[in-house]
C-alpha cells in the first residue's frame, strides 16, 4: 500500500515523569504538541531522519522546513537526545538507550518473533 502514510506517535512525559516536570527536569508531550506534529504530519510538511539509536524516523530538528514545528513543539520532546547531550546527561541518555533495547529484546523474544526481526528492533 504505498500511498498509505503510518505514523506511531508516543504520548506522555520526555527526561522524567510528572516530578520531573515540576521540578523543571522533565516535559509533558500534552494535547498542543501532538495537535501541531499531527497536523505537520497531515499536511506532509514535516522532513524526517533517522534516529541513530533506534533507526526509525524522528523529526529532523535542524531542517529550516521543520522551523514552525520546531516553535510549536520543544526540541527536547522532538529530539530527548539532543536534550540530554546539551545539558550534560549523554551518559544517562546512552544508559536509557541500552536499557530499552534489552526490554525490547526481551518482550519480543517471549513470543513467536522471527529472530531477524528481533534483531532488526533492537540493534541500531
Amino acid at each position: 500500500m504505498p500511498d498509505v502514510g503510518l505514523w506511531m506517535m508516543n504520548t506522555g512525559f520526555v527526561a522524567g515523569d510528572g516530578q520531573s516536570v515540576e521540578n523543571g527536569h522533565g516535559f509533558k508531550f500534552n494535547i498542543r504538541h501532538s495537535s501541531a506534529l499531527t497536523e505537520a504530519m497531515l499536511k506532509d510538511e514535516v522532513v524526517w531522519t533517522i534516529d541513530p539509536e533506534f533507526g526509525y524516523e524522528i523529526v529532523d530538528i535542524e531542517a529550516p522546513e521543520n522551523a514552525t514545528l520546531d516553535e510549536a513543539v520543544w526540541i527536547a520532546i522532538l529530539n530527548p537526545k539532543r536534550h540530554y547531550t546539551a545539558n550534560g546527561l549523554g551518559d544517562v541518555y546512552a544508559t536509557w538507550v541500552a536499557r530499552m533495547k534489552e526490554e525490547r529484546h526481551a518482550f519480543l523474544s517471549e513470543y513467536d518473533v522471527d529472530p531477524q526481526i528481533i534483531t532488526a528492533t533492537v540493534n541500531r
